[in-house]
């Protein structure tokens, strides 16, 4: 087992790395030999388990000399010209959508493009994520100890919310264990756009077995790509036996 407060780290330490490594080992014993739908949704899942469990036990950790400001309702990280996902993320994501919503099989699923403005999230309703469940790394890392750094960022578009820098740390930490784990089944393992991604997918029954068939991604849905350290970690995580 993985030890979690490794995964917290960003010097690319042996103890960073080798907490990555056997995050990535536990991911790859649960698609075990065959890659299936349910087995990538349910490795999803205890990636979200992992995220969220990891972020309470920092939040505890950091309320004792801070206190964070966000809460149910408050939704101004939710408006951004865009939200990377990961591709089983995304599947994970649309199939939460399609049973949610009980589309059918002629039923098209439409997401307004936010045309790389500050816009919100389509799937913000009424200042609630319609989807919290199943919201992707991007969003389940971010918490503000400062309301009114938030609101700055959305009202003149400078700055930005003051996160503790250990969430994004552990947000990069399980993004590239499961990337090492795509890649090894030679999969298609890059950043995609939320927006874009969903949905196409949405409306694409086909797209989930053609990943797993090991088929690429639709450049329409691709969002820059990390470099530097992202890349760095993952290579020299592969290092590691």
């Amino acid at each position: 087992m993985f030890e979690i407060e490794g995964l917290f780290m960003n010097d690319l330490s042996v103890s960073h790395l080798n907490a990555v490594r056997s995050l990535a080992n536990y991911l790859d014993e649960i698609l075990a030999e065959k890659l299936t739908a349910d087995a990538l949704f349910f490795m999803q899942s205890k990636i979200y388990e992992i995220q969220d469990a990891g972020a309470q036990a920092l939040t505890n950790s950091a309320m004792q000399d801070r206190k964070f400001d966000c809460k149910k309702g408050c939704d101004s990280c939710c408006y951004a010209t865009h939200v990377d996902i990961t591709p089983a993320e995304a599947f994970y994501l649309a199939d939460y959508i399609r049973r949610e919503h009980e589309l059918q099989n002629d039923e098209y699923f439409s997401i307004p493009p936010r045309l790389n403005k500050m816009a919100a999230c389509p799937l913000l309703k009424e200042g609630v994520c319609s989807a919290y469940e199943a919201r992707p790394l991007s969003c389940r890392y971010i918490l503000s100890t400062d309301i009114a750094s938030c609101l700055k960022r959305l009202e003149t578009l400078t700055g930005g919310a003051k996160l503790p820098a250990p969430f994004s740390h552990f947000r990069s930490s399980i993004a590239v264990a499961s990337f090492i784990v795509f890649r090894k089944r030679r999969l298609d393992a890059r950043w995609l756009v939320l927006d874009k991604t969903i949905e196409l997918i949405v409306n694409d029954e086909s797209a989930l077995a053609n990943w797993i068939s090991g088929k690429s991604m639709d450049n329409k849905m691709m969002a820059e790509q990390p470099a530097g350290k992202f890349e760095e970690m993952i290579v020299e995580v592969e290092k590691l036996v």
